[in-house]
């Protein structure tokens, strides 16, 4: 048990560091205090490929490209970056194109999804990942997530909520759906208040599972915790498991893979599942009370706005209400 609870906090300690980076978002990139030019990057493994989409000094369009190794401890990437002329135009039949080494880009990622580009000639630009299909902050979160968490009795608690649609509370829009395969069919709920993201499944027959987290691009990092459906929701400052979620697939995706007969389906056993999942729960939550909660920095920042605490409780008793309406 002591070894368990010294491997947990030092993931979760892990977890609030800056040290680890996360490699930026595939997609199309901008400033938009900028617009006009841009970039493509695609990660591959440690790989990271730039194309710049920019103008020559005859003010037409053109394009470069770079590819370098991601640094997971610097989050940096250093490209040698070629400029491409006479090729083929749009229609020709094709011509080589020749390249031309303009020099080493250095890029800096603050987060998957910002960061900034320093050309040779020592110009700055900050970059941002161009989120242009999921205007709010809750409308991010729908699609299919594989997510888990570590408690403090060392069982691993694994999810997969597909989010498929949006609705309201009183605190506004949230995003709802089901859980998928090993729960599958039970109800999943996930909101965005006061700098923090609060996520509810209906985990077993007895529990709610409950996560406090931070996103970044497709993945998030929090804390989690169990407690009894007919008991009170702990605290950010009470749960004491440490969790990790990745979007697995876009909502269109998710749609067309796992159709509302898997959405649904019980597992082999649903009898002994259930009985097997609350079990575990019965131990984390008895273990839970005796232990600490290392906070990761994202989160605790969050929390030292005034009034955020009483605005994320007022959340989750929202999230609950709005679980139970669906029994």
């Amino acid at each position: 048990m002591r070894l368990t609870l010294t491997l947990l906090l030092i993931l979760i300690s892990g977890l609030a560091s800056a040290a680890i980076k996360t490699p930026p978002v595939t997609g199309y990139w901008w400033n938009p205090q900028e617009s006009g030019r841009g970039w493509n990057i695609d990660t591959q493994n440690d790989l990271v490929v730039v194309t710049h989409f920019v103008f020559d000094t005859n003010r037409k369009p053109t394009f470069l490209q770079g590819v370098g190794a991601f640094n997971i401890n610097t989050g940096v990437v250093e490209a040698d970056t070629f400029a491409f002329d006479n090729g083929q135009c749009i229609g020709c039949s094709y011509t080589n194109p020749t390249a031309t080494l303009v020099g080493r880009v250095r890029f800096e990622f603050t987060t998957s999804t910002t960061g900034r580009v320093i050309y040779p000639n020592g110009v700055t630009v900050n970059m941002f990942y161009m989120d242009y299909g999921s205007p709010t902050l809750n409308q991010k979160m729908l699609g299919m997530w594989a997510t888990t968490w570590v408690g403090v009795t060392g069982a691993n608690f694994t999810q997969m909520p597909f989010y498929s649609a949006t609705t309201t509370n009183s605190n506004g829009e949230l995003a709802a759906g089901l859980t998928v395969l090993t729960n599958a069919g039970r109800q999943a709920v996930t909101q965005f208040v006061a700098g923090i993201y609060i996520a509810l499944f209906d985990a077993s027959t007895s529990y709610y599972d409950l996560y406090y987290y931070v996103a970044d691009g497709t993945t998030y990092r929090g804390l989690a915790c169990t407690f009894p459906k007919t008991g009170t929701a702990p605290s950010v400052s009470a749960c004491t498991g440490a969790s990790y979620g990745f979007m697995a697939y876009s909502n269109q995706t998710a749609r067309s893979l796992f159709p509302s007969s898997i959405v649904s389906a019980e597992t082999p056993d649903p009898k002994a599942h259930a009985e097997e999942q609350d079990r575990l729960r019965d131990l984390e939550y008895a273990a839970a009370a005796k232990a600490s909660v290392v906070m990761p920095e994202a989160i605790a920042k969050a929390l030292a706005v005034p009034g955020a605490q009483t605005e994320i409780e007022a959340t989750v008793d929202e999230l609950i209400r709005a679980l139970e309406a669906k029994h």
